[in-house]
């Protein structure tokens, strides 16, 4: 199953002077692929995210593009729609774990209400399959911390069941949101690799949000980069990572440069978005910088086979 973004859009905010949060993200994910999705905090991954699962803040919302799946667009869904698309054709695993689930309610019941919803078995199949899942994503213990609540259990655990909640209804697509986020280093690689495993077994089709391109090095297919609420940079994991075309992009591997001296960082700060940007919005910041960065917005430039890019250096220099 394939999910497709097209020139979205999102606003944040009223008055006169709204954030535009997203500004024309153009993403698409391969069928059974792991697709990363990088960049720096606040650059509008989880927006991204959150608008293709139906779940906008109050005070955000959408100006225009789409957002299909399988051809579906989910712009038109009811809120009726959603509750049979969510969990069961798409889902999200949240970052914090601990702060998404709910305190009150045991873990195994937390899944197995899931279950039950989308696959109307009865409360003993359910608690079952959510006993397998929780073994399956990692959790060992798992038939003694059915009775657990949230609060008892550690943050890797918590993620765990947190992984088990988004795939327990073996939805065909994936967003998986900082999965890792909070977690110290060997918990994350044992959390991820789980996450990984039973996805890839599943041929699901991935959307994994990070700001460690390290970790996103690791585990995907595809890359996608993004600053200031777009995809300045598309293509497979070797195309980006091997020969990266979009300054940022590059600005963002010279960080994780382990030969460098020092720690290289990107001068400058971000655009804005409550004003309109007239040009390339990296361009205050960019190395690379001409004049007519400043006035004209570049489109996506395919420069190979599968890799695109935002950038007026390469418009003259499509396939």
């Amino acid at each position: 199953m394939s999910l497709r973004v097209r020139e979205l859009r999102v606003q944040l905010g009223e008055g006169s002077h709204p954030v535009q949060v997203l500004r024309g993200v153009d993403l698409e994910l391969a069928p059974g692929k792991v697709t990363g999705l990088v960049g720096e905090t606040g650059s509008g991954k989880s927006m991204t995210a959150l608008a293709a699962m139906g779940l906008l803040p109050g005070n955000a919302r959408i100006v225009s593009g789409r957002i299909r799946l399988d051809g579906r667009d989910l712009l038109t869904l009811t809120e009726d729609d959603w509750e049979g698309v969510r969990g069961r054709e798409l889902a999200i695993i949240f970052q914090n774990a601990k702060e998404a689930l709910h305190p009150l309610i045991p873990i195994g019941r937390q899944i197995a209400r899931l279950h039950q919803r989308h696959h109307g078995s009865n409360a003993e199949v359910a608690l079952e399959s959510a006993t397998k899942m929780l073994r399956d994503v990692g959790l060992s213990d798992a038939e003694e911390q059915l009775d657990a609540f949230p609060h008892q259990l550690s943050g890797g655990q918590c993620q765990r069941v947190m992984n088990a909640m988004a795939l327990i209804c073996s939805p065909r697509v994936l967003i998986a949101d900082e999965p890792t986020s909070g977690l110290d280093v060997t918990v994350q690689q044992q959390v991820l690799a789980k996450l990984l495993e039973r996805v890839r077994e599943a041929e699901t089709t991935v959307l994994l949000i990070s700001h460690d391109m390290g970790l996103i090095r690791k585990a995907c297919d595809f890359l996608a980069v993004m600053y200031a609420g777009q995809v300045v940079e598309f293509g497979s994991r070797e195309q980006v990572l091997g020969g990266p075309a979009h300054p940022y992009t590059r600005a963002l591997l010279s960080c994780l440069d382990p030969k460098a001296d020092r720690m290289a960082f990107v001068p400058g700060s971000v655009p804005d978005l409550r004003y309109p940007i007239a040009g390339c919005a990296f361009a205050n910041r960019c190395p690379d910088v001409m004049e007519e960065c400043r006035s004209y917005e570049p489109l996506p430039y395919e420069i190979h086979i599968g890799q695109w890019v935002r950038c007026l250096l390469y418009r003259e220099k499509t396939i």
